[in-house]
């Protein structure tokens, strides 16, 4: 038996997209981190003030962004490029966002470079959890409505 069959049993599917949230943010902070690193061989530059700004403000607009699009309400039966879909938009939108903050104010000390392997990253790794992860009961609401609907048909 399958370990999400086990905490199935016990009704933990409740619980799964707060875990997918918890992975999304730690791996947006895992790249942030990453990128620093790659681009830099160190994160001494991680002290300065407009890294840290820039690092709080990815967490900020990426809970924000995922509450507006409703990013995690995935239907069982949804296809997965719509799930992709889905998260490239919240990227994108992410991406603006944080460049509109550093264009308006006129922050000078964040590499381009290093926001570029960042993006590239997280958008791999946020595609690559999507197809990744199951997506059964994702959406437990739904996926009662459907298996009552499937009752009342019998």
């Amino acid at each position: 038996m399958g370990l999400l069959k086990i905490l199935a049993s016990y009704r933990f599917s409740r619980y799964i997209k707060i875990g997918v949230l918890l992975s999304d943010l730690i791996l947006l902070n895992f790249c942030y981190l990453l990128s620093f690193y790659i681009r830099f061989g160190n994160f001494n530059r991680l002290n300065l003030q407009e890294p840290k700004t820039i690092f709080l403000l990815s967490n900020i607009f990426w809970l924000i962004l995922i509450v507006h699009f409703e990013s995690y309400k995935i239907i069982r039966n949804e296809r997965i490029e719509k799930v992709i879909s889905k998260s490239i938009k919240v990227l994108f939108y992410h991406s603006i966002l944080i460049l509109l903050i550093i264009i308006s104010l006129k922050y000078s000390d964040i590499s381009r470079m290093r926001m570029l392997i960042f993006y590239l990253l997280f958008s791999s790794s946020i595609i690559l959890s999507c197809s990744i992860l199951p997506k059964d009961d994702f959406d437990s609401d739904a996926s009662q409505d459907n298996s009552m609907m499937s009752k009342e048909k019998r």
